[in-house]
């Protein structure tokens, strides 16, 4: 908004209407399944650019492919339905949400954009990427649109599931989150901030694709998951067989735990600067550190045990080699833009915190349109 933008964020409930309000934003009242309420919707706002962030993802579930079934619709049949929409509103562009966490896992090293799919993954991971996979080729096929897909890392901070109060974090404070035998899966992590950030900037910058937006350093499951419940003055976690994670969890705590490579940002420009937060002392990765929660073993700025970190932060965002002085480098820009303002940040974190988590149908994120005529996309630097 601060950007002369307009904003119309959708919501399935009218009670969310006085949190987009406050924030600037024209509330609309949508159900993202609901075909005529789509159209409906995206008709009346006349969009240029589109933010598809829409999950069902906020009610925590021990059935994997229960909890994914509504977001798996959202992702197919609601994008189809969106597209649609879009294409008839006159859409330039529609910036949409997928991950990035879903690649074969075959090989060594980092994963990026161009990696395979996991196509052929057990159920119910296959149905997830194959959502994604649908949604993806959605955006990025319709004619006459700008398709821009952001596979986002796994979310920490404020209000994800690994900040306070989240399933994560709460899960690994009573002992219910295991490493599965070596842990030598590798996760993507980003920063809540810096995933808006970067979806703000994909508004106006850089050309249609796919882009994986994740910190610099994915963190294998054998270190980040002790170091996190150190944190957390949480027991150490127990450590089971994948036999026994199948059985007990599910497939995809084997995927995750043992199999995932990592992912990285295909022609990225690196920072060249300090992130945020600095590098534990006594030698813990720095990609450990940084989902580490500070202030919840103590008072804020304090980490393991207590220990003290000089210029640490509460949740502050600190993604390695991508973020520094309130900074961000996109993977689509080799410019240094400064990080979109706090409204917009707290459009979209702020506002998925005011869903029920116990709603089995929640849509936890949001729908964001908008405006600004007379503006193309800058191209990606050669």
């Amino acid at each position: 908004m601060d950007r002369g933008h307009e904003v119309t964020a959708s919501t399935h409930r009218s009670e969310n209407f006085s949190v987009i309000d406050a924030l600037g934003a024209r509330p609309a009242l949508m159900d993202r399944l609901d075909e005529a309420a789509v159209r409906q919707a995206v008709l009346e706002a006349e969009p240029e650019v589109i933010i598809n962030e829409i999950t069902a993802l906020s009610a925590p579930s021990r059935d994997y492919g229960k909890w994914l079934e509504v977001t798996n619709r959202l992702r197919s049949e609601g994008t189809k339905t969106l597209m649609m929409a879009a294409r008839e509103a006159g859409t330039r562009r529609v910036v949409a949400q997928s991950a990035s966490f879903m690649t074969q896992p075959v090989g060594s090293g980092l994963t990026d954009e161009s990696t395979p799919l996991y196509l052929d993954a057990p159920e119910p991971i296959r149905s997830h990427i194959q959502a994604n996979i649908a949604a993806e080729t959605l955006v990025l096929g319709t004619p006459g649109i700008e398709g821009v897909v952001l596979r986002y890392g796994f979310l920490y901070g404020e209000g994800t599931a690994i900040g306070p109060g989240g399933e994560w974090a709460t899960g690994v404070k009573s002992g219910d989150v295991p490493i599965v035998g070596e842990g030598a899966g590798r996760y993507p992590f980003v920063h809540v901030r810096d995933a808006v950030s970067a979806t703000v900037q994909a508004v106006d910058r850089g050309s249609p694709g796919i882009y994986n937006v994740v910190g610099d350093e994915p963190a294998p499951q054998a270190e980040w998951l002790p170091y996190l419940a150190e944190t957390l003055d949480a027991p150490p976690p127990r450590r089971v067989s994948e036999e026994e994670a199948e059985e007990q969890i599910g497939v995809q705590a084997v995927y995750y735990g043992t199999q995932l490579r990592g992912q990285q940002r295909q022609g990225q420009v690196r920072a060249g600067a300090e992130p945020r937060v600095p590098v534990v002392a006594g030698g813990v990765p720095r990609a450990v550190q940084l989902i580490a929660p500070w202030g919840w073993a103590g008072s804020p700025g304090r980490g393991r045990r207590g220990e003290r970190k000089a210029g640490a932060g509460v949740n502050e965002p600190a993604t390695s080699g991508s973020v520094a002085a309130g900074q961000l480098h996109m993977p689509m820009t080799g410019e240094r833009v400064p990080q979109p303002p706090q409204q917009w940040r707290d459009l979209a974190t702020g506002y998925a915190k005011r869903h029920s988590s116990t709603d089995p149908a929640s849509r936890s994120s949001l729908v964001l349109v908008v405006h600004q005529r007379g503006r193309s996309a800058r191209p990606m630097p050669a």
